[in-house]
């Protein structure tokens, strides 16, 4: 059975670290330029290290899974909504079943343009997986309808995950994590940006039984995921 790939879009991977599911990727922002215009390449080189972190937190939760980096930031974690745009519709178009995105914006003059890309890839069959930033409430795209938003919360279980229907951050999983970053190095990482990289992975699970199993479908696992686990939190 083919693998389930999730796009990454993020700062890259860590190319030298050697892992076979790691497939090839895109860059999508020039190092040269600071108007964060896109400018794709095949450069998918992590310098910062975020990427790699999500990518691999991912790989802990759903080992079989295939990650596909999209690199949108440099040395430094920004970019425009333009190249995020770009980086869904790429994904949506490599027919890329799940979509990562530790990362977001407040701005609402892009609010229309960014919910039509994520409103395109739920009619395609991507499902979106988004981090909550510092302003929950106000958080581009996690709060969007056709997102699975994500909230880092504190649970005993490191890869569990709280689902709230009437919620606009429907999800919540353990914002602390244990990852590869730069080198292979293993570390901690903190923030929502870990949290959203937990739910992809319990999704991209579930499509490898469910194949082509809508947004919908998806919503009910997560219910039934978290039920299964709070069982299990309080010993039943």
């Amino acid at each position: 059975m083919r693998a389930i790939r999730v796009a990454v879009v993020d700062s890259g991977w860590d190319r030298s670290i050697a892992d076979a599911r790691i497939d090839p990727g895109v860059g999508l922002i020039d190092d040269a330029s600071a108007d964060f215009s896109a400018a794709w390449s095949d450069d998918d080189r992590d310098r910062h290290g975020h990427g790699t972190a999500c990518a691999d937190i991912i790989l802990r939760v759903a080992p079989t899974a295939r990650i596909v980096p999209v690199r949108v930031f440099s040395s430094r974690l920004e970019t425009s909504p333009g190249l995020l745009i770009a980086a869904i519709e790429w994904a949506v178009a490599q027919h890329i079943p799940v979509i990562n995105l530790s990362l977001g914006t407040e701005r609402a003059d892009v609010l229309a343009a960014s919910y039509a890309a994520c409103d395109s890839a739920r009619r395609a069959g991507t499902i979106i997986v988004a981090a909550a930033g510092a302003n929950p409430g106000h958080s581009f795209p996690a709060i969007f309808d056709p997102v699975i938003g994500v909230a880092a919360a504190t649970l005993a279980d490191r890869f569990g995950i709280l689902f709230r229907p009437d919620d606009a951050l429907e999800c919540a999983a353990c914002g602390v994590q244990w990852a590869r970053g730069l080198g292979g190095v293993e570390r901690w990482f903190a923030g929502s940006s870990f949290a959203a990289p937990v739910v992809s992975g319990v999704i991209a699970n579930f499509l490898e039984q469910e194949r082509g199993a809508d947004l919908g479908d998806v919503r009910h696992m997560l219910a039934r995921h978290a039920a299964v686990g709070a069982m299990r939190r309080s010993g039943v």
